[in-house]
């Protein structure tokens, strides 16, 4: 396979958003920059506070984490992007356990923070139901109907090599995808409030107003 056919699907993808939905890229791309002016107000104090380290390497991580899984969803990819999802969870998770617990950020530096369900419970996650079902049918190798059905063509029985753009898939992924960073950053922002106000206001005010139009571009009201 040529490069130039690795990323044709991307290139699609791109195309019919540009064309039928443009906002909504927009969104996508802005909420990626949300991520690294997060990150970057916990960089502000990096170097002197176990806190603003832990939180940030771990948004750091998300933020990583986000671009691959954006990157797949262009691809056509979205279960495997599903996969990503799921150690998105947990950051999100142990930025809300380092926000109710800031004394543990030295306990996270040295991995020695308690086990991710532990965690869960202590923040009363609301990720449980998502991470079965991402366990079942991303994050794991599964050959269920759901889990292979984009790998194997039911008219032959024959492997799919390529993906070609299933814009139906491409709206719903990439609303998904959205809407999780969203929910991540707010974990985010909150932690962030623990670093000062003057810290705090640019990126909650940033986050309500991408919020906003993510909720008006997607059609979420």
């Amino acid at each position: 396979m040529s490069i130039h056919k690795v990323w044709k699907t991307r290139e699609k993808a791109i195309t019919y958003l540009e064309r039928e939905y443009p906002s909504r890229l927009v969104v996508a791309y802005k909420t990626l920059e949300l991520f690294d002016l997060c990150t970057e107000a916990f960089n502000q104090t990096v170097e002197n506070d176990d806190y603003a380290r832990a939180c940030g390497v771990t948004l750091l991580k998300a933020r990583n984490l986000a671009i691959g899984s954006f990157g797949m969803i262009l691809d056509g990819l979205g279960q495997e992007a599903g996969a990503l999802m799921r150690p998105m969870i947990e950051c999100a998770e142990i930025l809300a356990y380092l926000r109710l617990k800031p004394d543990e950020a030295g306990k996270a530096l040295s991995d020695q923070l308690p086990k991710a369900g532990d965690r869960a419970k202590a923040i009363g996650s609301i990720y449980e139901e998502f991470r079965k079902h991402l366990n079942q049918y991303a994050s794991h190798n599964s050959f269920s109907e759901v889990a292979v059905r984009h790998l194997i063509d039911v008219s032959n029985n024959k492997l799919l090599l390529r993906r070609e753009l299933c814009t139906k898939a491409l709206d719903k992924n990439l609303r998904d995808f959205v809407v999780q960073c969203h929910l991540l950053l707010f974990q985010a922002a909150q932690a962030i409030e623990i670093l000062g106000e003057e810290t705090f206001l640019p990126i909650a005010i940033s986050w309500e107003r991408l919020k906003n139009r993510m909720l008006d571009v997607y059609e979420l009201n």
